[in-house]
């Protein structure tokens, strides 16, 4: 059996992924290729990931005997398994633990990595958006309060899978290439796989991403979560502020990108000299890198207050 495995990361287009295996899972059969159905939570298979970080490893190999028997029965021959969940598996007994239950099999574990500053500004804007986690301070405290050292590393998490999986299984691909075309994240995992991407694939509903918001708009939601906003609330919150905002601007500076670059060079330089990866173009001093928001100086009371009266939160409003 050849296994490609689709570790993620978070925020570089494993959403989209997920819905495009899951929409076209008849048409990858036809080729030999099984996207399971076992262990999904919504397109991704995050059970299997999820139990892969238990020590205990029977939950797991339930699953994996399911989607073997299952991939057997469709006669297929390769089995493609997405989680970006698989990122956080940071103990290497669990990783072991995920080989010995997988077994003897071809791998190719493929992960897509964003330029650091790019990623800790869409993982913010994620955590004040995502009703789960309702961030509420800057993104300053939010490099602080979350722990991004391993987040960060792209050597220790080629390294980590490349020791259990083999150095030659690791297809590290530079997501912000991606960005440039929105087919491109489909045609490298494509290629991977070696098919071709024609006419006969259908693509993933605009729904079926997981699109920021503007990042002027996360001054007033990162507030917002400072309220007891019901669904209802916290969605009308989020239309309307998507709707007033442009992405003209960020939140990070110029200044602050080139730091996070200086201090993340050597990572950076160690994947692109042993995983074959694409090198991470530098920041750029770009009119638009200099039009970024600050969350203290560019937030703007009165329209926040609008806001409040609008979503009828003026009893809660301290």
């Amino acid at each position: 059996m050849n296994f490609y495995i689709h570790i993620g990361t978070h925020k570089t287009g494993s959403t989209a992924l997920q819905y495009f295996f899951q929409q076209n899972k008849d048409k990858l059969q036809e080729h030999g290729f099984y996207y399971p159905t076992e262990g999904v939570v919504d397109a991704g298979h995050h059970q299997i990931a999820w139990a892969a970080k238990k020590k205990e490893t029977g939950e797991l190999a339930d699953l994996m005997s399911a989607v073997m028997d299952a991939a057997n029965k469709k006669k297929c021959s390769s089995i493609i398994l997405s989680s970006e969940e698989f990122e956080f598996i940071r103990d290497v007994n669990c990783l072991k633990n995920l080989k010995n239950v997988l077994g003897e099999h071809t791998y190719k574990i493929i992960v897509f990595l964003r330029r650091q500053d790019t990623l800790l500004e869409s993982e913010y804007n994620q955590h004040i958006k995502h009703a789960n986690t309702q961030y509420r301070h800057s993104i300053y405290k939010f490099y602080f309060d979350i722990d991004f050292s391993h987040r960060f590393d792209y050597k220790q998490l080629c390294r980590f899978w490349g020791g259990e999986f083999g150095k030659n299984a690791i297809h590290a691909i530079n997501y912000e290439l991606c960005c440039q075309d929105p087919l491109s994240i489909f045609n490298r995992f494509f290629a991977i796989l070696g098919l071709t991407l024609d006419d006969s694939f259908s693509y993933p509903k605009k729904q079926h991403s997981n699109p920021s918001l503007p990042s002027e708009a996360t001054l007033y939601m990162a507030r917002l979560n400072r309220f007891p906003l019901n669904m209802e609330q916290r969605q009308r919150a989020i239309k309307t502020l998507s709707d007033t905002f442009s992405n003209a601007t960020t939140v990070l500076s110029y200044a602050d990108r080139k730091k996070i670059w200086a201090r993340n060079r050597f990572t950076n330089n160690f994947i692109v000299a042993n995983f074959g990866f694409d090198r991470f173009c530098a920041p750029e001093n770009t009119e638009e890198n200099n039009q970024y928001v600050d969350f203290y100086d560019d937030f703007d009371k009165e329209l926040f207050d609008k806001l409040i009266h609008n979503l009828e939160l003026n009893d809660c409003a301290t």
